[in-house]
Protein backbone atom coordinates (compact mmCIF):
# COMPACT_ATOMS: atom_id res chain seq x y z
CA UNK A 1 0.00 0.00 0.00
CA UNK A 2 1.08 3.49 -1.25
CA UNK A 3 1.82 6.26 1.41
CA UNK A 4 -1.02 7.78 -0.48
CA UNK A 5 -3.53 4.86 -0.04
CA UNK A 6 -2.69 4.47 3.72
CA UNK A 7 -3.63 8.12 4.25
CA UNK A 8 -6.83 7.38 1.95
CA UNK A 9 -7.96 4.51 4.25
CA UNK A 10 -6.66 6.58 7.92
CA UNK A 11 -9.26 9.20 6.44
CA UNK A 12 -11.67 7.19 5.38
CA UNK A 13 -12.31 5.19 8.62
CA UNK A 14 -11.96 8.84 10.65
CA UNK A 15 -14.69 10.44 8.65
CA UNK A 16 -17.02 6.83 9.02
CA UNK A 17 -16.10 7.17 12.61
CA UNK A 18 -17.67 10.78 12.51
CA UNK A 19 -20.52 9.38 10.50
CA UNK A 20 -21.23 7.62 13.30
CA UNK A 21 -22.14 10.39 15.61
CA UNK A 22 -22.65 13.03 13.28
CA UNK A 23 -25.07 11.44 10.85
CA UNK A 24 -22.60 11.99 7.70
CA UNK A 25 -24.15 10.76 4.80
CA UNK A 26 -22.54 7.16 2.96
CA UNK A 27 -21.73 9.91 -0.05
CA UNK A 28 -19.66 12.37 1.53
CA UNK A 29 -18.24 8.91 2.73
CA UNK A 30 -17.38 7.45 -0.88
CA UNK A 31 -16.20 10.86 -2.34
CA UNK A 32 -14.16 11.75 0.40
CA UNK A 33 -11.79 8.18 -0.34
CA UNK A 34 -12.70 7.04 -4.08
CA UNK A 35 -13.32 10.55 -5.83
CA UNK A 36 -16.81 11.56 -6.94
CA UNK A 37 -16.63 8.84 -9.82
CA UNK A 38 -17.38 6.21 -7.28
CA UNK A 39 -20.70 7.62 -5.76
CA UNK A 40 -22.07 7.32 -9.04
CA UNK A 41 -21.05 3.35 -9.49
CA UNK A 42 -22.02 2.71 -6.25
CA UNK A 43 -25.05 4.47 -6.50
CA UNK A 44 -26.13 2.28 -9.86
CA UNK A 45 -25.08 -0.74 -7.95
CA UNK A 46 -27.66 -0.29 -5.34
CA UNK A 47 -30.45 0.76 -8.17
CA UNK A 48 -29.52 -2.35 -9.74
CA UNK A 49 -29.85 -4.60 -7.08
CA UNK A 50 -32.82 -3.39 -5.76
CA UNK A 51 -34.62 -3.73 -8.84
CA UNK A 52 -33.48 -7.42 -9.02
CA UNK A 53 -34.87 -7.57 -5.51
CA UNK A 54 -38.21 -6.05 -6.69
CA UNK A 55 -38.82 -8.19 -9.56
CA UNK A 56 -38.29 -11.38 -7.93
CA UNK A 57 -40.81 -10.18 -4.79
CA UNK A 58 -43.78 -10.54 -6.48
CA UNK A 59 -42.74 -14.25 -8.00
CA UNK A 60 -41.89 -15.51 -4.58
CA UNK A 61 -44.92 -14.42 -3.14
CA UNK A 62 -47.40 -15.23 -5.74
CA UNK A 63 -45.45 -19.17 -5.41
CA UNK A 64 -45.76 -19.19 -1.64
CA UNK A 65 -49.78 -18.17 -1.93
CA UNK A 66 -50.13 -20.10 -5.24
CA UNK A 67 -48.08 -23.40 -4.35
CA UNK A 68 -49.01 -23.78 -0.55
CA UNK A 69 -52.57 -22.45 -0.10
CA UNK A 70 -54.55 -25.24 -0.67
CA UNK A 71 -57.45 -25.30 -3.05
CA UNK A 72 -61.11 -24.82 -1.19
CA UNK A 73 -62.28 -28.60 -0.76
CA UNK A 74 -65.18 -30.13 -2.40
CA UNK A 75 -65.56 -32.37 0.54
CA UNK A 76 -67.11 -28.77 2.44
CA UNK A 77 -69.76 -28.43 -0.69
CA UNK A 78 -70.77 -32.52 -0.09
CA UNK A 79 -71.11 -31.99 4.05
CA UNK A 80 -73.54 -28.81 3.24
CA UNK A 81 -75.60 -30.97 1.34
CA UNK A 82 -75.82 -33.96 3.64
CA UNK A 83 -76.37 -31.15 6.09
CA UNK A 84 -79.33 -29.65 3.79
CA UNK A 85 -80.13 -33.68 3.23
CA UNK A 86 -81.21 -34.24 6.61
CA UNK A 87 -83.00 -30.74 7.26
CA UNK A 88 -85.28 -31.62 4.57
CA UNK A 89 -86.33 -35.09 5.70
CA UNK A 90 -87.13 -33.47 9.03
CA UNK A 91 -88.61 -30.57 7.67
CA UNK A 92 -90.11 -30.97 4.09
CA UNK A 93 -88.04 -28.43 2.78
CA UNK A 94 -84.61 -27.00 1.47
CA UNK A 95 -85.77 -23.56 3.28
CA UNK A 96 -83.42 -22.89 6.22
CA UNK A 97 -84.30 -19.57 7.90
CA UNK A 98 -81.40 -17.39 8.24
CA UNK A 99 -83.31 -15.90 11.33
CA UNK A 100 -82.32 -18.98 13.08
CA UNK A 101 -79.24 -19.20 15.26
CA UNK A 102 -76.75 -21.47 14.95
CA UNK A 103 -76.23 -24.70 12.19
CA UNK A 104 -80.07 -24.06 10.47
CA UNK A 105 -78.66 -20.36 9.98
CA UNK A 106 -75.17 -22.00 8.62
CA UNK A 107 -77.37 -23.78 6.05
CA UNK A 108 -79.44 -20.72 4.81
CA UNK A 109 -76.50 -19.17 4.02
CA UNK A 110 -75.08 -22.08 1.66
CA UNK A 111 -79.30 -22.02 0.25
CA UNK A 112 -78.85 -18.58 -0.58
CA UNK A 113 -75.53 -19.04 -1.85
CA UNK A 114 -76.34 -21.89 -4.31
CA UNK A 115 -79.58 -19.85 -5.54
CA UNK A 116 -76.85 -17.07 -6.61
CA UNK A 117 -74.64 -19.59 -8.24
CA UNK A 118 -77.41 -21.14 -10.14
CA UNK A 119 -78.12 -17.81 -11.50
CA UNK A 120 -74.90 -17.25 -12.77
CA UNK A 121 -74.86 -20.80 -14.02
CA UNK A 122 -78.24 -20.18 -15.91
CA UNK A 123 -76.57 -17.24 -18.06
CA UNK A 124 -73.12 -19.03 -18.87
CA UNK A 125 -71.31 -16.70 -16.04
CA UNK A 126 -68.17 -18.56 -13.98
CA UNK A 127 -70.20 -20.49 -10.75
CA UNK A 128 -69.40 -23.57 -8.65
CA UNK A 129 -72.43 -25.31 -9.58
CA UNK A 130 -72.02 -28.22 -12.51
CA UNK A 131 -74.68 -30.25 -13.96
CA UNK A 132 -74.32 -33.09 -11.53
CA UNK A 133 -74.42 -30.93 -8.38
CA UNK A 134 -77.53 -29.00 -9.98
CA UNK A 135 -78.64 -32.88 -10.30
CA UNK A 136 -77.83 -33.77 -6.51
CA UNK A 137 -79.84 -30.51 -5.10
CA UNK A 138 -82.81 -31.29 -7.04
CA UNK A 139 -82.99 -34.99 -6.29
CA UNK A 140 -83.45 -33.67 -2.45
CA UNK A 141 -86.23 -31.15 -3.30
CA UNK A 142 -84.42 -28.11 -3.50
CA UNK A 143 -86.29 -25.21 -5.31
CA UNK A 144 -83.98 -22.21 -6.91
CA UNK A 145 -86.74 -19.99 -6.24
CA UNK A 146 -87.43 -19.52 -2.80
CA UNK A 147 -90.73 -20.00 -0.82
CA UNK A 148 -92.74 -19.27 -3.99
CA UNK A 149 -90.61 -21.52 -5.75
CA UNK A 150 -91.93 -24.22 -2.97
CA UNK A 151 -95.35 -23.28 -3.41
CA UNK A 152 -95.17 -23.89 -6.94
CA UNK A 153 -93.71 -27.42 -6.52
CA UNK A 154 -95.80 -28.28 -4.09
CA UNK A 155 -98.78 -27.69 -6.26
CA UNK A 156 -97.26 -29.28 -9.40
CA UNK A 157 -96.85 -32.38 -6.86
CA UNK A 158 -100.15 -32.46 -5.75
CA UNK A 159 -101.67 -32.11 -9.63
CA UNK A 160 -99.36 -35.17 -10.58
CA UNK A 161 -100.44 -37.51 -7.61
CA UNK A 162 -104.50 -36.25 -8.09
CA UNK A 163 -103.50 -37.80 -11.94
CA UNK A 164 -101.53 -40.64 -10.51
CA UNK A 165 -104.95 -41.69 -8.68
CA UNK A 166 -106.91 -40.93 -11.57
CA UNK A 167 -105.74 -43.01 -13.86
CA UNK A 168 -105.50 -46.06 -11.19
CA UNK A 169 -108.86 -45.35 -10.76
CA UNK A 170 -109.91 -45.06 -14.47
CA UNK A 171 -108.65 -48.72 -15.20
CA UNK A 172 -111.46 -50.34 -13.23
CA UNK A 173 -109.86 -52.09 -9.97
CA UNK A 174 -112.46 -52.95 -8.31
CA UNK A 175 -111.14 -52.92 -5.09
CA UNK A 176 -110.21 -49.32 -5.55
CA UNK A 177 -113.73 -47.71 -5.76
CA UNK A 178 -114.38 -44.19 -5.17
CA UNK A 179 -111.79 -42.08 -3.24
CA UNK A 180 -110.76 -44.26 -1.00
CA UNK A 181 -108.40 -46.34 -0.08
CA UNK A 182 -106.08 -44.65 -2.74
CA UNK A 183 -103.25 -46.65 -4.38
CA UNK A 184 -99.80 -46.97 -3.20
CA UNK A 185 -97.46 -44.67 -5.38
CA UNK A 186 -94.88 -47.34 -7.48
CA UNK A 187 -91.35 -46.02 -5.92
CA UNK A 188 -90.09 -47.77 -8.76
CA UNK A 189 -91.60 -45.92 -11.39
CA UNK A 190 -92.53 -42.40 -9.95
CA UNK A 191 -89.08 -42.35 -7.60
CA UNK A 192 -89.92 -38.36 -7.16
CA UNK A 193 -93.53 -39.10 -6.51
CA UNK A 194 -92.98 -41.59 -3.67
CA UNK A 195 -90.47 -39.25 -2.18
CA UNK A 196 -93.09 -36.24 -1.87
CA UNK A 197 -95.84 -38.54 -0.76
CA UNK A 198 -93.58 -39.74 1.94
CA UNK A 199 -92.60 -36.28 3.10
CA UNK A 200 -96.29 -35.40 2.88
CA UNK A 201 -96.86 -37.57 5.76
CA UNK A 202 -93.90 -36.76 7.59
CA UNK A 203 -95.10 -33.64 7.83
CA UNK A 204 -98.48 -34.43 8.97
CA UNK A 205 -96.81 -36.12 11.60
CA UNK A 206 -95.07 -33.34 12.43
CA UNK A 207 -97.76 -31.38 13.11
CA UNK A 208 -99.76 -33.52 15.13
CA UNK A 209 -96.64 -33.73 17.42
CA UNK A 210 -96.57 -29.83 17.77
CA UNK A 211 -94.00 -29.46 15.62
CA UNK A 212 -92.99 -26.79 13.54
CA UNK A 213 -94.25 -28.18 9.71
CA UNK A 214 -95.61 -26.30 6.87
CA UNK A 215 -97.68 -28.76 5.47
CA UNK A 216 -101.28 -25.92 6.13
CA UNK A 217 -104.85 -26.86 6.73
CA UNK A 218 -105.45 -25.84 3.65
CA UNK A 219 -102.84 -28.55 1.84
CA UNK A 220 -103.97 -31.16 3.74
CA UNK A 221 -107.87 -30.47 3.10
CA UNK A 222 -106.46 -30.30 -0.69
CA UNK A 223 -104.55 -33.84 0.07
CA UNK A 224 -107.77 -35.78 1.73
CA UNK A 225 -109.73 -34.36 -1.32
CA UNK A 226 -108.25 -36.92 -3.66
CA UNK A 227 -108.42 -40.01 -0.89
CA UNK A 228 -104.55 -39.20 0.17
CA UNK A 229 -104.49 -41.24 3.36
CA UNK A 230 -101.75 -39.74 6.36
CA UNK A 231 -101.28 -43.48 7.89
Amino acid sequence: MTTFEAAAAAAAERVASAADRSNVTRNYIITSVFGRDAVTSFSRSLESSANMLNAAAPRTSASFMGGTKPQRPHKKWEESVQDLRAYSKKHGHCNASRYKQGSEKKLAIFVKKQRQEYKRYKVGQKSCLTEERIKELESIGFNWDGRDGYDVTWRAMFLELKRYYEEYRRRGDSNNTGVSPPPAVDGAKYPRLKNWVDKQRRLFKRRVRGEESCLTDERIAQLRSIGFLFD
